[in-house]
């Protein structure tokens, strides 16, 4: 057994330090300080160390005393996800705790039956003008149509005018975007892409997706695609999902799709073939690879042998970016000024300094800066250097969130899609159900 000298023996936190940090619109009287936690802990050697960088909200009294206080209650409601113990329960706390004006009560409803009938109930009430004033998408999810109809407030002009901008922020805050617009923010969005094995590719060039389609079609070896005995659905979804036109086949500006073009007609024979290959229980051809500052480092080694491209946008492959809480205001809400003041809070340096991947530039600098010292103090094991950081920037500058356009076509799509993955339709017939689907749709 290791020796206690040999461990690290002690974490605990000394000393808070506090740096100002501008005022967000609506976030209360007062500047906010930034919580900056500075951890001593005993290395390897024996040597006293510190780092500057919490992620412990420290326990705060949550005051229930609101109205005493003559301030303004604004409702969230959230799925049992976010619960007592999450952090997102204890940015809630900070927010009443800081804010003079407005005071966060949360509603909570839990997966399954009561999930379901919350979304009924919560659609009803935001159709009648009524409903909580910040939603997560969990609870409320939404559609186009909805967000053409104003039911969730556009954070566009919001954002701009508090200085929440991609300059100050990786893009990975604006989690619900269409028409160019912010409607939803996270304020923990992780990044993950995708890599296909060199010997399907033939080399290390990345392909554009016609020419990816065709090697996996020509690959001499049975596979499947990620997983083995993996949904048969689940290839062709892959291959969509970041596709506004659907591979070229919608065209949105004038209301028209063609599903006869040669390269859908390719995506349904890959996925049909990694189908067969799954049900035998093959080898995958593709792996996914989450990033973070822990992980970057071993994603040099993980990687090898795969090429890293990403999920296929209509522009091209890219990082994909995903968040848990897609957090927005409902356009009926009273309270504009007090919801979007607790929304930009959750991306103030103040919040944002408990994040362990935080989207805000300066702070993950910072958590940067406090991983190295660890490495060094050799409390935490992982591959860091200049070289990492600066591709782990450019991932995540570059990663992207689904559109959200084509959500509705590509759920045609996967629906009718499922007879041909499984044997029951040809794949002519399956076209065909799929053209007439989306044209009507498109025509509404």
């Amino acid at each position: 057994m290791k020796s206690r000298r040999s461990k690290i023996l002690t974490r605990r936190m000394c000393t808070i330090c506090l740096s100002l940090l501008f005022c967000f619109s609506g976030c209360g009287k007062e500047e906010i300080p930034e919580q900056t936690v500075e951890i001593q802990y005993r290395a390897d050697d024996g040597e006293y160390r510190e780092n500057g960088y919490g992620l412990d909200i420290p326990a705060l009294e949550n005051s229930d005393t609101a109205k005493e206080k003559e301030k303004t209650i604004l409702t969230l409601l959230v799925c049992a996800m976010q619960g007592a113990d999450s952090n997102f329960a204890k940015y809630v706390k900070l927010f009443n705790n800081q804010s003079d004006d407005y005071y966060v009560e949360v509603i909570t409803c839990h997966y399954g039956d009561e999930l379901r009938d919350m979304r009924t109930r919560v659609n009803l009430e935001i159709a009648s003008g009524g409903g909580p004033d910040l939603l997560v998408e969990d609870v409320f999810v939404v559609d186009n149509d909805e967000l053409d109809k104003g039911a969730i407030v556009d954070l566009s002009p919001y954002l701009a005018e508090s200085g929440i901008t991609k300059e100050t922020y990786f893009p990975g805050y604006a989690s619900l975007v269409y028409k160019d617009k912010v409607y939803g923010i996270t304020p923990y969005a992780g990044v993950v892409t995708y890599g296909i094995k060199e010997e399907v590719l033939g080399g290390q060039e990345c392909p554009d997706m016609d020419t990816l389609l065709d090697r996996i079609l020509t690959y001499p070896e049975e596979a499947c695609f990620q997983f083995p005995q993996e949904a048969p659905g689940r290839t062709l979804r892959m291959l969509l999902r970041g596709s506004e036109s659907v591979l070229g086949a919608v065209d949105w500006e004038n209301k028209t799709c063609d599903f006869t073009i040669p390269i859908f007609s390719k995506a349904l024979d890959v996925a049909k073939r990694c189908a067969e290959g799954a049900q035998k229980g093959c080898e995958p051809i593709a792996k996914s690879f989450s990033l973070s500052m822990a992980t970057c480092g071993e994603l040099e080694n993980e990687s090898q042998g795969y090429v890293l491209l990403g999920t296929y946008f209509d522009d091209g492959w890219y990082p994909t970016c995903f968040g848990s809480d897609i957090l927005m205001i409902n356009g009926n809400t009273k309270n504009l000024d007090g919801a979007y003041a607790f929304l930009s809070f959750l991306l103030t340096k103040t919040a944002q300094s408990y994040e362990i991947n935080p989207i805000h530039r300066e702070i993950w600098e910072k958590a940067y800066e406090t991983n190295v010292k660890r490495i060094e103090a050799g409390s935490y094991h992982a591959e860091l250097n200049e070289d990492i950081k600066q591709r782990l920037i450019e991932i995540y500058d570059n990663a992207r969130y689904e559109p959200r356009r084509a959500k509705t076509v590509l759920n045609i799509v996967y629906e009718e899609a499922d007879a041909f993955l499984t044997g029951q339709k040809s794949k002519e017939e399956v076209i065909d159900i799929i053209q007439r689907r989306v044209s009507m749709y498109l025509a509404e």
